[in-house]
């Protein structure tokens, strides 16, 4: 008992407390991307319904991010089913639809930031920063690959994507993209493409309406734009490098990832954690949001209805 407890305190440790001093020699160069000019949101269809879900308390921590840095943030919602030439989707499909609304809602952005709202930015630098760290680290061209997702890690998700479907894992969480026509028809392609049929990926099962959702189709369109996307964090392997040599019996990895990673669970210590593995771990949020703003969680999101935007008009570069 105990010692679940010293993990469950070293994981909000973590989380609240998470350094990435790989990005503190960072210097900006002609790729830096202003944070101002950097929109970071977020998709949930029941942003309305309870103001205390882990889903509102994950924007509030990540609408105080974004101020802190001086990005936009945007909290998105939506009424209604989540549907698509006439398809009945899951709710959560409508995240990829999102993804194409943000253009026009804040137009003059120069890249995207879309995350699940299961997940928080812990790094203690703007993402912007993160971001040209990234870039020059993996010498990233942005023209050639505007769009990056991210690598799933140790996991059910990824050993039942490797058994049954495909040799690498990805994780539809954290999706970031420079604005051009390139990663536009990437997006507006992986929309389309939920109504595409049912065999146009490997997982051979309802994926419109059942797990994995809209991750299913992300593969379809990686195997399309594999050269126009970037895999984060590590593009030569599979999946993320995740051990536990501190615990070998434990639930999850326990090891930090070195020298760092760009999103996944939390105790992996990258600069976004991604809650997305369990209800427990969803629960972490409240938590980790109490334990820093225990005297000011009072913060309003004000979400913004994708149906009241104008209809969806092709981005001209």
């Amino acid at each position: 008992m105990w010692y679940q407890l010293l993990l469950f305190l070293l994981n909000i440790f973590v989380v609240i407390f998470a350094r990435h001093d790989v990005v503190e020699n960072y210097v900006a160069d002609e790729n830096y991307i202003k944070p101002s000019e950097l929109v970071i949101f977020q998709y949930d269809n029941r942003y309305n319904d309870a103001e205390n879900g882990y889903w509102s308390i994950a924007a509030r921590w990540n609408q105080r991010y974004a101020a802190k840095y001086k990005h936009i943030f945007i909290p998105l919602t939506m009424k209604g089913n989540c549907t698509n030439s006439n398809y009945l989707l899951s709710p959560v499909w409508c995240k990829v639809k999102a993804m194409i609304e943000i253009h026009k809602i804040v137009p003059y952005a120069k890249a995207y930031l879309y995350l699940d709202s299961d997940a928080i930015i812990v790094a203690n630098y703007s993402i912007s920063s993160i971001i040209g760290y990234i870039q020059q680290d993996l010498n990233w061209d942005f023209n050639k690959k505007p769009l990056a997702v991210n690598q799933d890690g140790p996991g059910w998700p990824c050993k039942h994507t490797l058994s049954r479907a495909y040799n690498y894992c990805l994780n539809s969480g954290t999706i970031f993209w420079i604005k051009n026509q390139l990663s536009y028809d990437i997006l507006s392609h992986w929309w389309k493409s939920s109504s595409f049929s049912l065999d146009s990926n490997n997982f051979q099962r309802n994926w419109r309406l059942k797990w994995p959702w809209e991750q299913a189709q992300l593969y379809y369109v990686y195997e399309k734009y594999k050269d126009n996307i970037m895999r984060l964090s590590f593009p030569d392997l599979p999946y993320m490098p995740w051990n536990s040599t501190r615990n070998p019996r434990a639930q999850y990895p326990t090891d930090t990832i070195e020298p760092w990673c760009w999103s996944h669970m939390p105790g992996a210590n990258c600069f976004i954690q991604h809650h997305c593995q369990s209800n427990n771990q969803k629960l972490k949020i409240y938590d980790v949001y109490n334990e820093r703003y225990q005297k000011s969680n009072d913060i309003k999101i004000h979400p913004i209805e994708m149906n009241k935007c104008p209809s969806i008009q092709v981005y001209d570069a």
